[in-house]
């Protein structure tokens, strides 16, 4: 599948530096990535990373997801990232289905939706936007727990929240130096 910008409608994992990614499968639909090498149906084994305009990139979009996370009630691993300075650009919404996201969707998100996503994930400099209005029971629930090389927080515009919502999502986040704000009005 040719593309004049793969970079367009996916997430966008960078680095100066080569690095890997992978993941248990814990998503409901499929999530492809490029790496420079057309898009591949990925299923969570490891990824390297490839040059690609004068750094290294990994590129995911998800198509007819509703969940996306790092732990279930039975397993616990995060998106792993092996390497460092590993930056997160776009909007986070496109691995949920970035068909939705370039028609100006936002896709629907399901109970525990990227829950602790990148928990313990040192390499994490940079996350994605988080663009939701309305959120599930647990949604975002430790998604950067212990990133201890998260420089910034991404603004937070969700508005209608659910039970446990953010929780713990910056603990131990020990590079932060300040919190987003929190327009939300019902919780």
């Amino acid at each position: 599948e040719k593309e004049t910008n793969i970079a367009e409608n996916s997430l966008e994992f960078v680095s100066d530096n080569s690095f890997t990614m992978s993941a248990t499968k814990l998503w409901d639909g499929t999530i492809t990535y490029n790496n420079g090498n057309g898009w591949t149906t990925w299923s969570g084994g490891q990824i390297s990373s490839n040059a690609i305009n004068g750094r290294q990139r990994i590129y995911f979009r998800g198509s007819r997801n509703t969940i996306i996370r790092g732990q279930n009630a039975t397993e616990t691993n995060s998106w792993k990232i092996t390497g460092s300075n590993v930056e997160c650009n776009g909007n986070i919404e496109c691995l949920l289905d970035y068909q939705k996201v370039a028609a100006g969707i936002h896709p629907a998100m399901g109970r525990n939706c990227y829950k602790e996503m990148f928990s313990n994930c040192s390499s994490l400099t940079t996350a994605p936007e988080l663009p939701a209005t309305t959120l599930e029971y647990d949604c975002y629930n430790s998604m950067f727990y212990k990133c201890s090389s998260l420089t910034s927080a991404p603004a937070l515009p969700a508005t209608t929240l659910a039970y446990e919502c953010y929780y713990s999502m910056f603990a131990y986040c020990s590079s932060l130096t300040t919190a987003p704000e929190l327009p939300a009005t019902t919780l």
